[in-house]
């Protein structure tokens, strides 16, 4: 899938951005889930964010016979879920059945670097049975800037001393 999808993002800027992105939400509508998958990559590799929402109940529990199929969309999703509007989704994906989306939600979250990461890397990833969803957490909160950390403590004192 993940071949595919490069080889159609490369048929798709023959088209005016616009025209693709409209083809490609149709697209992720779709009732057949492996389209469904393709197009919300694309679309996630165009630069659009909020489609992996819609994805979220099959990435918790995917089905068996999409592990390959999971396991490309999972590699085609690192790197491209930018939007700090994503870290619920992200840190609820931490949660998944499937390794190869939490290393994605973790890798993407590590990437995001807000304060907002915070939570979900520290008490979901920091403690994943899979050694490489704990390396990210651990990176992703190395590369916050100390202030952050300070702010989110007192933040979290004044809620406990209330």
């Amino acid at each position: 899938m993940h071949g595919l999808c490069c080889n159609s993002d490369l048929a798709l800027v023959t088209f005016p951005r616009g025209v693709a992105e409209e083809y490609l939400r149709s697209a992720s509508t779709s009732s057949a889930l492996p389209s469904k998958l393709w197009a919300t990559v694309c679309l996630l590799q165009l630069g659009g964010s909020g489609h992996l929402e819609s994805l979220e109940s099959v990435l918790l529990n995917p089905p068996p016979d999409l592990e390959i199929t999971l396991g490309s969309f999972a590699l085609a999703m690192r790197g491209h879920v930018k939007s700090p509007e994503s870290v619920a989704t992200l840190g609820e994906l931490l949660r998944s059945s499937d390794v190869n989306i939490r290393r994605a939600s973790a890798y993407d979250l590590r990437d995001i670097g807000t304060a907002k990461v915070i939570a979900p890397l520290s008490t979901i990833a920091l403690y994943d049975p899979d050694r490489e969803v704990r390396y990210l957490a651990v990176s992703g909160l190395e590369r916050l800037p100390a202030a952050t950390f300070r702010l989110c403590r007192g933040l979290n004192n004044r809620k406990t001393a209330t």
